[in-house]
């Protein structure tokens, strides 16, 4: 199970650091907003996004349809002064909380998550919750992490989220939807130093998966088993591998 708490707690204690240091989860919202534009030429006016935080993706949609209103939710309320400003005097609600346990009244014409989902208890059982809520012809726009992200982290500490593999979701999709677009990819980032890799997931919030305290013994095995994923690069300088591994999937009711 999610400890919904301890994951609130992480993304509050970086919300000063992770706008500027989510490089990945900027490249998944750009990713996202290419295949709506590739796939829907029509215009959407009401809204749902569940897990905005710093607004990533919030911005994209607003830029993309100007007149849209609707909801703009995330876990943490620290957000509220990023998000508060991007849609100030429009018609939009934010309603901050669990997602899982929220009604969100309504229809909507797209419902868009990005980098959320995977902290969820039951992402199968919500994205068909979503799935409802969406008008005829409304689309579904989702954007969550494979089997193999964070594979470093996962064989160094045995310590990782339940990540549903993109089969698993496109299989979890209603019977009567419309498969637009889906897929995967690898995001590999490099650091200087195995510590660096851990300041980055500090800063990006993503350090809450355990609440094993890291000694000096746990840190200095984590530091030396680390050097199996380095490379060389230019003058052989090296560099310490993080892989993430996003994947895509927009959805149309039928």
């Amino acid at each position: 199970m999610i400890d919904t708490i301890r994951v609130k707690e992480s993304f509050s204690k970086s919300a000063d650091s992770y706008h500027c240091n989510s490089y990945v989860q900027k490249q998944i919202c750009c990713k996202l907003m290419e295949m709506l534009l590739v796939n829907v030429d029509e215009e959407l006016n009401r809204v749902l996004e569940i897990g905005c935080g710093s607004g990533n993706l919030t911005k994209l949609i607003l830029q993309r349809y100007p007149n849209c209103g609707g909801v703009i939710n995330d876990l943490c309320d620290r957000w509220k002064s990023r998000i508060a400003p991007l849609v100030y005097e429009r018609n939009f609600s934010l309603i901050w909380g669990d997602a899982e346990a929220i009604s969100f009244d309504g229809e909507y014409d797209l419902i868009a998550s990005s980098s959320a989902i995977q902290w969820f208890n039951k992402p199968d059982l919500f994205l068909a919750n979503c799935y409802n809520k969406l008008r005829s012809e409304g689309y579904m726009l989702i954007s969550t992490f494979g089997p193999d992200n964070l594979k470093e982290i996962r064989e160094l500490t045995g310590v990782g989220l339940e990540y549903y593999s993109l089969d698993k979701l496109c299989s979890s999709i209603p019977k009567d939807a419309i498969l637009l677009e889906s897929n995967q990819t690898e995001i590999v980032l490099e650091f200087d130093s195995p510590l660096d890799v851990l300041k980055h997931l500090k800063q990006t919030g993503v350090n809450c998966v355990s609440s094993e305290i890291w000694t000096k013994q746990r840190l200095q095995k984590f530091v030396e088993g680390y050097r199996s994923f380095s490379t060389k690069c230019d003058r052989n300088k090296v560099k310490y591998n993080l892989t993430y591994n996003p994947v895509y999937f927009l959805i149309k009711k039928s």
